[in-house]
């Protein structure tokens, strides 16, 4: 699968891991010919929404593989395989694309291969990479890295929408941004096939005044979730609001059939679909998409999670009240029905 012309290596986990990746390679493009593979990672995801494929646009060449094994080499062998770059030195340069820093494990095995300086790039986990304390930007052994720096076999780089300066100061890196909104409204037709599918069935329909749902996966076929979304959804179809509910790529799929509502694919990023369906509000609970709305499209995003535990007794994590502080700029916090009601109503 990997070959010598290789000169970008992702491991992703969904769809949305998915999206950063070949945006990144996206943006690299512009400099230099991008021959990639990116390894998609067993996981806790229901409803197989990544196909293994080809992706090709103007100087990206990409193979989706699924189900890979992890590469191995051992601790022992990383001094002889240094010892052959004090020697000859490396002849090219390597991405490795991922939501965390790439192993030492990885690191050495790249080295061992391709002869390569390596480039660390860490891409959006989603939310967590801003709350989760312990982080996931994880540092390799100080001294091994140290020696690697200074034979100038290693680089890191974040391409994440954010940049965080203290405990809730988060700063957009407009380039980035740009960059994902470019690459959307270019090719998401040609990495998501359901996308193209979407567009076609709503491009003749009336798409003003409408709402979407991201759902909240984990709740699936919770009875105080599901009597929530009901209600939810009665506030606005009853201000002839049009509700499209977006699953999660592991969601179970048939619980939304009661509703009567318009149940979007599971198997695509909901930012695929903001620019084409320009919805008035994004309704979710401690959700990227609602950031990822905001940041990308403008798109007024609503957090649900304190009406959930208000009204329906339902938390869904201790970092509730510091994630909705990090992300105030982007989301806006209801903590009643009675809010949802006079928001609406206000704004038709």
């Amino acid at each position: 699968m990997l070959s010598r012309d290789t000169n970008l290596i992702a491991f992703v986990g969904d769809i949305y891991h998915l999206l950063g990746a070949i945006t990144y390679a996206y943006r690299i493009s512009k400099s230099e010919k991008v021959n990639g593979v990116i390894y998609v990672g067993k996981n806790w995801l229901r409803n197989d929404p990544i196909k293994e494929q080809v992706f090709e646009i103007e100087n990206v060449n990409i193979r989706i593989v699924k189900n890979y094994s992890y590469f191995k080499i051992l601790p022992s062998k990383y001094f002889i395989i240094l010892k052959h770059f004090i020697f000859r030195g490396y002849d090219k340069s390597i991405h490795i694309v991922n939501v965390r820093n790439a192993s030492l494990n990885l690191i050495f095995f790249t080295l061992s291969m391709f002869n390569s300086l390596i480039k660390c790039v860490v891409i959006e986990e989603g939310i967590s990479t801003y709350y989760n304390e312990k982080g996931y930007v994880f540092a390799l052994k100080s001294k091994i890295k140290r020696i690697l720096i200074k034979m100038m076999l290693y680089k890191s780089e974040d391409f994440t929408f954010f940049t965080k300066k203290g405990k809730y100061n988060l700063i957009p890196n407009t380039d980035v941004i740009a960059n994902y909104r470019e690459f959307l409204a270019k090719y998401s037709n040609s990495i998501y096939n359901s996308v193209g599918e979407t567009l076609n069935k709503y491009r003749n329909k009336d798409l003003t005044g409408s709402a979407f749902i991201a759902s909240y996966p984990i709740l699936n076929h919770h009875a105080e979730y599901m009597g929530f979304l009901d209600k939810l959804i009665k506030i606005l179809k009853k201000e002839n609001i049009k509700v499209y509910i977006k699953p999660h790529q592991c969601d179970i799929l048939d619980q939304y059939d009661i509703y009567g509502v318009d149940v979007l694919p599971h198997d695509l990023p909901i930012e695929s679909l903001l620019d084409f369906f320009k919805p008035d509000y994004l309704f979710g609970f401690l959700s990227t998409a609602l950031v990822n709305a905001n940041l990308l499209y403008n798109t007024y995003s609503i957090d649900l999670s304190n009406i959930l535990l208000n009204e329906f007794n339902v938390s869904l994590t201790p970092h509730k009240d510091y994630i909705n502080k990090l992300f105030e700029n982007q989301v806006k916090v209801l903590n009643s029905f009675e809010e949802l009601n006079s928001l609406v109503q206000k704004e038709k």
